[in-house]
């Protein structure tokens, strides 16, 4: 049985941290990484062990779905149970498969210095890791419609929006000049009709600024936390000192 040191986990930051390391793979294969995380929360796991289960998913949607295909990480909330689903559009799984697929020893493709390598762990580590986490997983899915791994974990704590590096004495001052401003007013238009759970888009936007001067780089570090913990209200705010 798998021995985990359960903690209060960032559940938006893992799935960011899986993603980085995957990353990759997708672009490799043409396929879309989307989020549609509304709330954030800390969740009962270990970090590095969750961070591999959504590893594996990733790697194995990545597998399984043709190039232009997409992978969509959803995360809501049941009281006080935290509903992840990792859903792709690929060739999905035959039914006969579907009561086995987390008993087989399968192997799945992972991150390994750039390269696709082997691991010998896949569907069988994620569910035992997830159980040992003490959340549950299953999957929904039929030939050619695409896989659905849906996980549920126990919410710990809300991450409260307030309770952000803006709100510290030394950084509720971060002023932009005209210089400044002008470098960022094609990404806050972008950054405007942008909704928050869009990971991906958010990240390609903020790749476009030259942060070159002390409150620029305080600037996209706060953006940056923003996005982490699904911070709507600073987001804006930053926003809107780019712009006045």
């Amino acid at each position: 049985k798998l021995t985990v040191n359960t903690t209060a986990v960032n559940l938006q930051e893992i799935i960011n941290n899986a993603y980085e390391s995957t990353e990759f793979l997708f672009e490799n294969k043409g396929v879309k990484f989307e989020t549609e995380i509304y709330s954030n929360y800390k969740v009962l796991a270990e970090n590095e062990i969750l961070k591999r289960i959504f590893i594996n998913l990733f790697t194995n949607a990545v597998k399984f779905t043709n190039s232009g295909g997409k992978l969509t990480v959803t995360v809501k909330k049941d009281k006080e149970i935290a509903i992840i689903e990792v859903k792709d559009t690929g060739i999905g799984i035959r039914e006969e498969k579907l009561n086995i697929i987390f008993a087989e020893y399968e192997q799945d493709i992972v991150s390994n210095k750039g390269s696709i390598s082997s691991t010998g762990i896949g569907l069988y580590f994620v569910k035992n890791a997830i159980e040992a986490l003490g959340g549950t997983i299953i999957v929904e899915s039929e030939t050619n419609m695409g896989a659905n791994f849906i996980i549920s974990l126990k919410i710990i704590d809300f991450i409260n929006k307030t309770e952000t590096v803006i709100n510290s004495k030394n950084n509720h001052h971060i002023q932009l000049d005209i210089k400044d401003k002008k470098k960022l007013e094609s990404v806050i238009v972008e950054l405007e009709n942008t909704e928050l759970y869009e990971l991906t888009k958010i990240k390609n936007i903020l790749a476009q600024v030259n942060a070159n001067t002390p409150n620029l780089k305080l600037w996209l570090k706060l953006i940056n936390e923003c996005v982490a913990n699904y911070n709507t209200d600073l987001f804006k705010k930053l926003i809107t000192i780019a712009k006045t």
